[in-house]
């Protein structure tokens, strides 16, 4: 006799959309428009947007574990509505907590009519800077896509004598952190605790720093500075070149190091970084008129670009 039983479909007939999966189908749509309305760089709107996909990308973790119990729990386990849920919240998750490219910004193409020089004195290594993700990890980051860190080395690479567990121990640590342009200053704060190294601070993300209001739109900010090392008030009118603090490692900072990024607004972290070139500095010994440092590979691999200014 034939076997004329039908065979069973991979996904049932009854294919209802649930609860979980209409939310995670909404979420995969909503990040689509977000990332859309990033990539035609709608200026400060851009930035805010930005702001909410990580906390979007972490939510789909809570839409996963849901719509995993439902799925257990109330066969059959195969659904097309399903598979298209889960679908669209792993690239929801993965696009949402892993920028893959740079901020796209409408400052990209941004010409300051100033002149920057580095905010450091004598020979220092570059550990992040220039316009690539790959040697600069505040690329993802809107206000510092164009920033720079700064730290020193010694003849063998080493950044720290002894075992680099004190910050004094850092060949940076205490150095004088300079005005890198002319301005007013309109925003500080020196009270913050230096982190012990490998430590980072949760009370604040850039620590004891100082901004600059250099233009109408161009606010340098300097920051991880060391606690109590700031020597200007708010007000306080700064030339290129004048001593404005100590390096430090405050806030957000696994290490000592000289943070710098200039942004379009006095506002952080709802600003638009700016591509700031510095002028006639030494990168590697060589003369560079208006360039970007580049940044190092890694945070523990020193390969960046060695830079002094050249006056």
């Amino acid at each position: 006799m034939t076997d004329e039983t039908p065979k069973k479909p991979v996904f049932s007939a009854e294919d209802p959309w649930e609860t979980w999966s209409k939310v995670a189908l909404g979420l995969t749509i909503l990040m689509a428009g977000m990332w859309t309305v990033v990539f035609l760089r709608l200026g400060i709107t851009s930035v805010k947007v930005l702001a909410w996909i990580p906390y979007l990308g972490a939510s789909t973790l809570v839409i996963l574990a849901w719509g995993l119990v439902r799925t257990l729990f109330n066969p059959p386990v195969l659904r097309r509505s399903r598979t298209i849920a889960f679908f669209g919240l792993l690239a929801a998750g993965f696009v949402g907590t892993e920028p893959l490219v740079p901020a796209p910004l409408a400052t990209e193409g941004y010409v300051t009519p100033l002149t920057y020089q580095l905010p450091v004195r004598g020979e220092w290594t570059t550990l992040a800077g220039g316009p690539d993700r790959d040697r600069n990890y505040h690329a993802t980051f809107p206000p510092a896509r164009w920033g720079y860190d700064f730290t020193k080395v010694d003849g063998d690479g080493k950044k720290f004598r002894l075992d680099g567990k004190k910050n004094t121990d850092w060949l940076c640590f205490g150095e004088p952190v300079f005005a890198p342009v002319d301005g007013k200053i309109v925003r500080l704060q020196n009270q913050h605790v230096d982190n012990h190294p490998g430590e980072i601070s949760p009370q604040s993300m850039v620590g004891n720093h100082i901004v600059i209001e250099a233009g109408p739109a161009e606010f340098a900010m300097l920051s991880h500075l060391k606690k109590s090392s700031i020597t200007v008030k708010l007000g306080d009118l700064v030339r290129r070149g004048d001593v404005l603090a100590a390096c430090g490692n405050s806030g957000q900072s696994p290490e000592p190091h000289v943070h710098m990024h200039v942004q379009d607004r006095v506002e952080f972290p709802i600003a638009q970084g700016l591509p700031i070139p510095f002028t006639s500095y030494l990168a590697n010994d060589k003369l560079v008129e208006v360039g970007m440092p580049r940044g190092s590979t890694m945070w523990d691999v020193v390969d960046g670009d060695m830079v002094a200014n050249a006056h």
